[in-house]
């Protein structure tokens, strides 16, 4: 009985391995050419409109007190919420008039590899910024204050993944021409790269945790109601 039981467990185990390995066999070409499907910028939004989704489900379950308008905090992120989707737009636009002829390399593409992935970062964090502090001052929520950062870890941990998915696709497509412009330009943040992934990876993911949290604890000090 012992035996029987062992040899039914060693086969569980041989066909899950085979079921790892044959997923893992198929996946991996399939994730290099994903850019080339006509619905990869579907798959790059998908992060942030699943964000986006829990918060709204999980917001107050009573109504919000309206915020200080004149506050120069307020001033300051709503200003930086405008110019983010400015830059957002350009970086769209700037894509779509110039990937057919090149690598993109122009517009918001001189200062980061990924404009559009540091917009969904700037402008989700600032909605997990408002929703957090509202969280912690304001009570009741499906979510608690920290659910609600880790939803916005696993989509700044989305995007961080895509984005190198996205660059293995480009490497393999303008080689030398790549690696040229990866030398030269940061990663998420102007200035900030590196030439190994897995360091930018985590400065992908720290960096805008350690912001939220500056900004979650000045918001805290001086009391405004952030939206």
């Amino acid at each position: 009985m012992n035996e029987e039981t062992t040899s039914k467990k060693k086969n569980r185990r041989e066909r899950f391995v085979l079921l790892i390995t044959s997923t893992t066999s198929y996946s991996f070409p399939f994730l290099t050419t994903l850019p080339n499907a006509t619905w990869w910028m579907g798959i790059m939004i998908m992060p942030f409109f699943f964000h986006i989704y829990f918060i709204l489900i999980g917001g107050p379950m009573h109504p919000i007190p309206l915020p200080n308008l004149a506050h120069p905090a307020v001033i300051v992120i709503t200003t930086c919420v405008i110019i983010t989707l400015v830059f957002l737009v350009w970086a769209i636009v700037n894509l779509h008039r110039n990937k057919v002829s090149d690598l993109v390399t122009g517009g918001p593409y001189r200062y980061v590899r990924h404009p559009q992935y540091l917009a969904f970062i700037i402008l989700t964090g600032v909605m997990t910024l408002q929703s957090v502090w509202i969280l912690q001052t304001s009570g009741m929520s499906w979510f608690t204050a920290t659910e609600t950062q880790i939803i916005w870890l696993v989509m700044l941990t989305s995007y961080t993944l895509i984005a190198k998915i996205e660059e293995r696709y480009l490497k393999k497509e303008y080689s030398q021409q790549w690696n040229i412009y990866k030398e030269n330009t940061g990663y998420f943040f102007p200035g900030i790269k590196s030439s190994r992934d897995s360091v930018e990876v985590l400065i992908g993911i720290i960096l805008p945790i350690v912001m939220l949290q500056i900004l979650l604890w000045a918001a805290n000090l001086t009391g405004i109601i952030l939206f």
